[in-house]
Formats: structure tokens, sequence, C-alpha cells
């Protein structure tokens, strides 16, 4: 399942899950004569409004889920438990919107607060802007040295980690961690395994960890196992570097991360 199936189906199911909770206490209020907030029904019809506006909008932005419809299906089928707890969910929250809902909504910011402190607690290392130095039998990136036996024709190598789809938090999509240089590989790029790199110079399986693994056996077996289904998702990104005409030669390279692109651009600064 990809992030942008996740994202609307996110907002459509919790908008329409939320609409049928208030539909059905109305429902419940006339069959069992209960006192209903008056608005029930007018937050029924906003939220299937939204609903249909998401959809709309979906089809605008990400036409391409809905390019095969086998596909589509497939999705459905592969994820129905994600989607019918999103459905539950926009329900209960609707129904009880006095416990559930705010619980609900703390569990969330205290999932987001958690992870983002445990990412940018272990990738902490890594800057949007990184000091190349080339030299003719050494590469460092940040003060960090790659010997290489040519600086002819290299590549950065990144292990680049995904975020799993159905983690819809307010939080880069990808992160990364430099693990050397390699040759050109022109054969194709991202590679999934450090063995389709030619010549590489470096730690390929670079360990990351979050604070809190080892400081309890319950709570830090917890944090390991959010841990590695969290990066679950990897793969080595090249950057290609360009051929130094002296040595040593100075760049900057420039990292930014869009969804879950990362694109990298330099400058020569000597």
């Amino acid at each position: 399942m990809s992030f942008f199936f996740a994202f609307f189906a996110a907002f459509f199911l919790l908008s329409l899950g939320s609409a049928a909770g208030c539909l059905l206490c109305v429902l419940c209020g006339k069959m069992f004569h209960k006192p209903v907030l008056k608005s029930r029904l007018t937050v029924a019809c906003v939220l299937l409004s939204v609903a249909v506006a998401v959809f709309a909008f979906s089809l605008l932005l990400a036409p391409e889920l809905y390019a095969s419809s086998r596909l589509f299906v497939q999705s459905v089928k592969e994820n129905v438990l994600f989607l019918a707890a999103l459905f539950s969910c926009g329900v209960l929250c609707a129904a009880f919107w006095r416990s559930v809902f705010p619980f609900v909504v703390s569990c969330y910011i205290a999932l987001s607060i958690f992870t983002g402190v445990k990412l940018y607690g272990a990738f902490s290392a890594n800057e949007a802007v990184l000091s190349l130095v080339v030299q003719n039998d050494a590469i460092k990136v940040n003060g960090t040295s790659y010997p290489v036996e040519s600086a002819q024709g290299k590549a950065l190598v990144l292990k680049r980690y995904t975020l799993p789809s159905v983690l819809l938090i307010p939080l880069p999509r990808v992160w990364y961690a430099v693990c050397g240089v390699s040759d050109i590989n022109t054969e194709k790029t991202p590679v999934t395994s450090v063995s389709e790199l030619r010549h590489f110079s470096g730690q390929a399986e670079r360990p990351v960890s979050f604070s809190g693994e080892g400081d309890d056996v319950f709570m830090g077996g917890i944090v390991q196992s959010y841990r590695k289904w969290l990066l679950s998702s990897s793969e080595y990104q090249l950057v290609l570097l360009e051929d130094p005409v002296i040595y040593p030669s100075l760049y900057t390279i420039k990292i930014k991360t869009y969804g879950e692109k990362l694109t990298a651009t330099f400058s020569r600064d000597l």
C-alpha cells in the first residue's frame, strides 16, 4: 500500500465513519427515546461532504490510485484490517466524543512525539548540508574518511529508510544515513544490497538504535521491536560525485527530502 493510498483512505474513512457514528446516535436516540445533540445530524452531513471532497481531491491529486481497478481492489483486500480500523475509529470517536475522541487524539500526539524524539535522536548526525573533501586516495564526508584507490567515478552511498505507509504522523517520510562511497553503479539505483555496489568503502550495515532499547527488559524490547518495524523498509541510494580536476577538492552537498523522494545538489567550494 502506498502512502498516498493510506493518506486519502484515512481521511475518507474517518470522515465516513464519524458521519455513520453521528447517524447511529440519532437513530438510537429515536428508537430508545434518549436525548441526542441536535447538531449531530448537521455534523453528519458536514462529515459526508468532507468524505466526498476527500475522494474528489484524491482523483485530482493521485489519479494513479484508480488507474487499475484490479490493483485498487487488491490494495483494499490486503489492508482490510487497517481500513476497517480507520472506519471503526471514526464511528467510536463520533459516538463517544467525550471519552474516545480525546483518548485517540492524545494517543496520536503521544505516538508522534515519541517517534519524532527517537528518530531525531537516532539520526542526529545527519545534516541537510554535507561537507565533502575529495583527495586522490580518500573521500571525507563530514570529517569521516573513506579510503579509495581512485577518486574518479565515485558515488556517495546513502542508506535510505522509508517509514511504513500506515504510519500517518507529521514527520519526514525519509530518513538516511551516510554509509560510504563506491564506484558509480550504472545498472540501477537505488540498490537493495551492498553486494551490488562495486569497490564499496565504508560501513554498509550502519547500526541504528533508539535510546531506551536496553534500559529495561520489557520497555526496551517494545522500543526495539518498534524501531525494527519503523525502519523495516530500507535501500541504498547513490549520489553521483563529480570527478575532481585538482586534489584536494571541496564540495558542499545539500540533501533534500520531499515525500518519499531524496535528492542531492552539489556546489564546489574549492
